[in-house]
């Protein structure tokens, strides 16, 4: 059945119309209207591209979050303790400690200086002494054997000692260390000091040897001379971390092309531009999509910087 149609052709600043003999009007957009339709359509395309791609759209978002994970663990520096606990000079650090001890001249003050020695050490481990061992006669001795035949268990057991030389004017007490331990100089005089409380003083009392840490401040200060070599690793592990979140970056850029690739591939380019679609629609839809698209990632990469609390990128960093 063929039908006629008039054509009734009325001209606008803003729009053109048709009208059938049926009484149906048609009209051809022109103006902003027609500008938003087509950025409309094309936003659509895309959406429909994207859901089609769905996993390009996620190694979109996934791959530079998961760089900078990457990069934030290898950047990352756990918490240090900033107050290290008070160390108490005693020999319960040490596990089966033996404590040779030996007199020189046996007098009567250095018996008793002996024996407040005996009774110092022995709360804590186990008094040897050497006088009464028969195959030893001095202190040195006795140390060289146990270090040729069991040189483990002397670095392990033997820590401290002591050998009382004795006149009859004087009373000298000699402190042994062994240095392998880098405290035991300071328990061996801290024990010191408890046999001479023990002899002469009050012995309801003894003498508590506690070794505090250095303020803060003062350990920065020490530790200056190293500083260079700080800084030196802190800038290889800063190169690192930018190099590995722009890798990952660069990747997401590098996405953006496939869609264009395709559209021209295909010929849909050239299709959208010969029915109408003016390039600069095309190209605004396809940069606003995109920026939406990397807008994502570089969110999700502030909130992995900020959870880590990397140095010099969140906010306590300046």
């Amino acid at each position: 059945m063929n039908s006629r149609v008039n054509i009734i052709l009325a001209l606008s600043y803003r729009a053109c119309y048709w009208t059938t003999d049926t009484g149906v009007q048609y009209s051809k957009e022109t103006g902003w209207k027609r500008q938003n339709i087509q950025l409309r359509a094309m936003f659509y395309k895309r959406l429909i591209h994207s859901v089609r791609n769905y996993a390009l759209i996620f190694g979109q978002i996934l791959i530079p979050v998961l760089f900078t994970i990457l990069a934030c663990l290898n950047f990352y520096d756990p918490p240090r303790v900033h107050r290290l606990p008070s160390l108490t000079l005693d020999l319960t650090h040490f596990k089966g400690s033996i404590t040779p001890y030996d007199i020189n001249r046996e007098i009567d003050n250095a018996q008793l200086l002996a024996s407040c020695y005996e009774v110092s050490v022995s709360r804590h481990s186990t008094p040897v002494f050497i006088n009464n061992e028969p195959n030893y006669s001095t202190m040195d001795a006795y140390l060289l054997t146990i270090g040729k035949k069991h040189k483990h268990q002397y670095n392990w057991n033997y820590q401290i000692g002591a050998t009382i030389v004795g006149s009859n004017t004087t009373l000298t007490i000699i402190g042994y260390y062994n240095n392998e331990a880098y405290h035991t100089i300071a328990i061996s005089l801290s024990y010191l000091g408890n046999t001479l409380m023990q002899c002469f003083g009050n012995k309801e009392y003894q003498i508590e040897t506690i070794n505090h840490p250095l303020p803060k401040h003062s350990v920065e200060r020490a530790i200056r001379p190293i500083d260079d070599a700080i800084r030196i690793i802190a800038a290889n592990k800063s190169l690192g971390f930018t190099v590995c979140v722009s890798f990952g970056l660069a990747i997401l850029s590098a996405t953006f092309v496939v869609f264009l690739i395709k559209e021209r591939k295909s010929g849909a380019k050239h299709s959208q531009l010969v029915s109408g679609v003016r390039l600069h629609n095309f190209w605004l839809a396809t940069f606003l999509w995109d920026f939406v698209n990397y807008l994502i990632p570089c969110i999700l990469i502030v909130v992995v910087i900020a959870s880590f609390h990397t140095d010099g990128y969140w906010h306590n960093a300046w």
